[in-house]
């Protein structure tokens, strides 16, 4: 049954699950209310979704949370229960005891208040002792402390069983069944009498979601063990739920004590239909994470506005992704059009505020053998897609200009080899990454025997005590003005320069001096890039203000010198029908083009999803370099509202999205979100019409342009 609340549709239960052969007969409506107060865990289990998730960045809302509750009630819809959980609730405890303080009132004090914890570290215990708890779901994956430890990722306390000052018959206990641990009826029948011995009222043997790769390597069936075979197990039919959740349940008889025990096999993660999920911050049905019924389209702006975490970088947190992660090597079936891309990661110097992955030049040996990996590489996803039609094609890095001058002429060979037998877009232009310090004449003669048209050089700052901060060299104007004119004269007719603004130190009269130069080495186009939240500690980035008056400031006085750009663009071109980009980007921006990318971390992007080859933590990089290919280790195969969110971050570095490509890809799903948010952001004038199709950041909406591009995210 659907009601109306928060102006959004919910389902709330109407019939209760079949009993056994018993008709189902009707229920009040109710909800099960699950509470997530923290993504963070004092433990780091491997087959969790949420591992290595960061606590989130706006305070936890509990007034929002009663008065979910109250609405609710005032509906006719009874409320089951509300589940605290996490991530780890006792990482928490100061916040769920306010909820606890709330939850004593008269007005809530009759709901049945549940916790979920992983019950076995001492802040979880210390939490389980609270009387209000009606009832506690514990996690307790094994009998033997020290393997606990090795599925936990951390230290057991040696009192960790002993559960003092708890009262354990309010505990369920649920144990993983995982390949190693609890995987036959031998181990299983050692837990059983494990739970028994503590105490323990009930215990449910849970198999693995397979949100993971661990946990689709260390899945056990509950079907797959013999539960007949365990001395005094009794099977009753009584609390069967359906194929949904293969829900059984059984009961444990030693020596005249009973245990109650429950098997469950998730079928489907998305069973819970009745159930509503809170975080502080949104309210959604069930466990579908794209139906947000409580906070108001002006609430999520608000909330956002002044968060340093939105930005155009999407998903978030890796973890996001989690659940369509996939072990096989993203498919390119129905992209006959696309884009390639090469990535260096040598560089002479490291810069601080790189958030690329990348290293110092190693020696002339391995840089020949990273190459001819790539070669092999592009020439295997060739023979398996014999009809291309390149786009584009940038080679970046890193620095590809870093390389020796033999290992550079080995990277043209590559790249003459790539394009050979593939059909060239009328617009396709190719385009690589260098520095001043790097280029010689050698190596320009080369780019323009293989074609390259654009080359694209970091200066950053022009003022030595910025550049000296990041860990730059600042090169003399003379040695600048030098290679542009050297470029253009062989054939490179458009020469781009990367500024970056919110570098420690910037400020108007730094800004200025850049200027200045460009004024004077007049290269064809400029990229103007943000120093981004997740390239350095947040503690050392400027504010949304300052940030915003500092790109103010680049901006009129690029377009003073008469470069051309719309405000919200971080790209400026001499010519005023050049959109300032190489066509790899531009076609990858503006129409989201898939793209395939070579070498360690690149990465890749298909009408199905999003891959990431080995390297993306580049930590590992020097380990990486003697490998024989630089395969995919990450491939995310995303519903359509996910790839329409991921377009939406490609496309705000340009200030704009196509608004016909956004609805292509999220589908009819996902339509009245993107022109609710639109609407909202017409309404405000931080967004702007560009003919019927193509939408584009205002003035004002580019204070705030990560939070705006952020309400088209199925979030």
């Amino acid at each position: 049954m659907l009601i109306d609340f928060k102006g959004k549709k919910i389902a709330v239960k109407e019939f209760d699950c079949c009993f056994g052969s018993l008709a189902a007969h009707r229920i009040n409506p109710h909800v099960n209310l699950f509470v997530k107060v923290t993504k963070g865990c004092n433990a780091h289990c491997l087959f969790c979704s949420n591992a290595n998730a960061m606590p989130p960045a706006s305070a936890f809302n509990v007034d929002k949370l009663m008065d979910i509750i109250s609405d609710l009630q005032e509906r006719g819809v009874r409320v089951g229960r509300v589940n605290i959980t996490g991530g780890e609730p006792a990482v928490a405890t100061p916040l769920v005891g306010r909820i606890i303080e709330r939850m004593e009132e008269s007005k809530y004090s009759h709901l049945h208040l549940h916790l979920n914890t992983n019950g076995i570290l001492p802040g979880s215990q210390q939490l389980m002792k609270n009387d209000r708890w009606d009832s506690i779901s514990m996690s307790l994956h094994h009998y033997n402390r020290h393997k606990l430890s090795e599925i936990y990722g951390c230290e057991i306390p040696e009192n960790a069983f002993s559960f003092e000052g708890i009262n354990l018959q309010k505990v369920n206990v649920s144990c993983n069944l995982i390949k190693g641990y609890i995987d036959n009826a031998t181990e299983a029948a050692k837990m059983l009498d494990f739970a028994i011995d503590l105490d323990i009222p009930r215990i449910g043997f849970v198999a693995l979601m397979k949100v993971n790769e661990y946990c689709r390597k260390n899945f056990v069936d509950i079907e797959s063990i013999e539960w007949n075979e365990i001395p005094h197990v009794y099977f009753t039919k009584s609390m069967n739920r359906g194929v949904d959740c293969k829900c059984s349940n059984y009961l444990y008889n030693k020596d005249l004590k009973v245990l109650e025990v429950y098997m469950r096999n998730y079928a489907n993660p998305q069973y819970c239909e009745s159930s509503l999920v809170y975080d502080g911050e949104y309210l959604r049905q069930g466990f579908h994470e794209d139906n947000i019924i409580f906070m108001s389209i002006e609430e999520e702006f608000e909330t956002r506005k002044n968060e340093p975490r939105w930005n155009t970088s999407y998903p978030l947190s890796p973890t996001d992704w989690t659940a369509y992660r996939v072990p096989s090597a993203l498919q390119f079936a129905t992209d006959r059009e696309l884009s390639f891309y090469i990535h260096i990661p040598f560089c002479r110097q490291l810069c601080s505020f790189c958030e690329y992955t990348r290293m110092l030049c190693p020696d002339d040996g391995m840089q020949k053998h990273y190459i001819e990996v790539i070669a092999s590489d592009i020439k295997r996803f060739k023979s398996k897609h014999s009809t291309l039609l390149l786009k584009g094609f940038d080679i970046g890095g890193g620095t590809p200009t870093a390389l020796t001058e033999g290992n550079f002429d080995l990277l043209m060979a590559v790249y003459d080899e790539a394009v050979q037998g593939v059909s060239l877009a009328a617009n396709y232009e190719p385009s690589i990454e260098g520095t001043f310090s790097t280029l010689s004449e050698h190596k320009l003669e080369r780019m323009v025997e293989s074609g390259f048209l654009r080359l694209s050089l970091g200066i950053q700052s022009t003022d030595s005590s910025v550049l000296c901060a990041q860990h730059r060299e600042r090169i003399a104007e003379d040695n600048c003005l030098r290679w542009i004119e050297k470029a253009n004269a062989a054939g490179i007719n458009k020469v781009n320069l990367d500024l970056m603004y919110g570098l420690k130190g910037q400020n108007e009269a730094t800004i200025d001096h850049d200027l200045l130069t460009i004024k004077r080495l007049s290269p064809q186009q400029v990229t103007l890039y943000e120093l981004r939240t997740n390239m350095i500690s947040t503690k050392d980035i400027p504010s949304k203000g300052e940030l915003f008056a500092l790109y103010q400031r680049y901006f009129d006085g690029l377009t003073a010198l008469g470069y051309h750009a719309k405000f919200g663009q971080n790209t400026f071109s001499l010519c005023a029908s050049d959109l300032g980009v190489s066509s790899y980007l531009r076609t990858r921006m503006l129409n989201g083009t898939p793209y395939k990318g070579f070498g360690i971390s690149a990465q890749s992007m298909s009408s199905e999803g999003i891959a990431y080859n080995c390297g993306k933590n580049s930590a590992e990089i020097k380990r990486l370099l003697a490998r024989t290919t630089y395969e995919e280790d990450c491939t995310y195969l995303l519903p359509s509202h996910e790839l329409a969110s991921k377009y939406i971050a490609i496309s705000g570095y340009y200030g704009g999205f196509s608004l016909k490509k956004l609805r292509s890809l999220a589908g009819e799903t996902h339509a009245a979100r993107i022109e609710e948010a639109l609407n909202f952001c017409l309404d405000k004038q931080f967004l702007s019409m560009e003919g019927p199709h193509r939408v584009r950041i205002t003035q004002s909406g580019f204070l705030y342009y990560g939070a705006i591009l952020s309400l088209f995210h199925s979030l």
